[in-house]
């Protein structure tokens, strides 16, 4: 639980000043570069003109806007500026944007999520420092920093500045806030890279970004190949219920701080849901984030509920005893009472780590629980287990 309350946190606050952009310079693009084609992802765009790409990110919470705009250039060559991406036809200028030369040779992640994204890519070498270290189940990753070639840069919202500056690091990949800002980190003129990825609204238009990491760390090709197989196998998940009349009623997690935080219907997690089959009960809620409620607002439309998610943290274990220790109304759900509750622990699985950019191990899951009938062969999940 203490996990999950603090990834929310990290996940929540909402810093009131701007984000200024590093090592920026003054670009220019023709309207006749290539653009390269994102199937789901609404949040970027890149473009791309012999071998310069222009990547473009929208403000998540003002998409008329732009968040971030980076110029990526390969290492070696030599750029005038302002730079002017020729082709037959007049440059335009575009807005200032961040100087970033790929792929990164060192590089700082502030998020556990992209860690398992980056070695499956095979550029786990140019990791050189990771934030928020104890949320990191990988062996490979743990191993690493115990072994010094890969440094604990403390807290993703109080980085270690003087460590930040030891490893030399080509840039520091962050999950941005609404209106916020990275502190001591700007001063230091490292890029920071604006990972946008979470505030997507599907899970594939999320995955989809794992083809903009592969650019930053030069493994374009691998990325495209992975993402197109993530691609194949949850297309094949989601067409196995997309003719079934069942649809099982599902709602998700536990109160904490006496809020109860629900997906909106538009959140990659109620977007799965409803994916995977499932009814969700607070479909009515259209928000691409989660929604604050009170427990009364949750048992008025969960009550009933025939399947119950939970993900928690909790040392000995969640159990249904100890949920109803925790609040006793818990008990009053029909999940509860049938023994509906499915557990995912997270001090157990890499939860955070590998369904970002793997959302069909995550579907399912959700698919063997709501509609194992469709489920062939091996019916074991990954993530949640039936609470005991």
């Amino acid at each position: 639980m203490r996990l999950f309350k603090s990834i929310f946190k990290i996940m929540s606050i909402l810093p009131f000043m701007l984000v200024s952009c590093q090592r920026q310079m003054t670009y220019e693009v023709s309207g006749a570069t290539d653009t390269i084609q994102f199937k789901y992802a609404r949040l970027i765009s890149i473009v791309r003109n012999n071998d310069i790409y222009v990547a473009t990110i929208k403000n998540p919470w003002d998409t008329t806007q732009i968040l971030h705009r980076y110029c990526l250039r390969q290492r070696g060559d030599t750029v005038a500026s302002p730079l002017q991406v020729r082709s037959n036809s007049v440059p335009t200028p575009l807005p200032q944007a961040t100087q970033i030369t790929i792929p990164l040779r060192n590089v700082v992640i502030s998020s556990a999520v992209y860690c398992a994204l980056w070695k499956e890519l095979g550029a786990e070498a140019s990791v050189k420092g990771i934030c928020d270290t104890q949320y990191l189940m990988s062996k490979y990753w743990r191993d690493a920093l115990s072994g010094k070639s890969v440094r604990d840069m403390g807290s993703s919202l109080n980085v270690d500045v003087e460590r930040l500056m030891s490893v030399h690091c080509d840039a520091i990949l962050m999950s941005p806030f609404n209106k916020a800002t990275y502190g001591a980190i700007e001063k230091t003129e490292i890029p920071i890279i604006e990972c946008a990825d979470y505030m997507e609204t599907s899970p594939l238009a999320r995955a989809e970004w794992m083809r903009f990491y592969g650019l930053l760390s030069g493994r374009q090709r691998e990325a495209d190949s992975l993402f197109r197989c993530t691609e194949a196998a949850y297309m094949a998940l989601k067409n196995k219920v997309a003719q079934t009349s069942v649809r099982p009623t599902v709602f998700m997690d536990l109160m904490y701080s006496g809020t109860w935080y629900q997906p909106g219907a538009n959140s990659t997690t109620g977007r799965m849901i409803a994916d995977a089959g499932g009814q969700y009960v607070f479909a009515d809620y259209a928000q691409s984030g989660s929604v604050p409620l009170s427990f009364e607002s949750v048992f008025k439309k969960a009550h009933d509920a025939q399947f119950w998610f939970v993900r928690s943290n909790e040392p000995e274990g969640m159990t249904y005893s100890l949920m109803k220790r925790l609040n006793e109304k818990y008990s009053f759900f029909d999940a509860w009472k049938k023994r509906r509750i499915w557990l995912c622990n997270l001090s157990r699985e890499a939860f955070f780590e590998e369904v970002p950019f793997h959302p069909e191990r995550l579907l399912r899951d959700y698919i063997t629980i709501l509609h194992p009938e469709l489920i062939q062969g091996q019916r074991s999940t990954t993530y949640y287990k039936a609470m005991q």
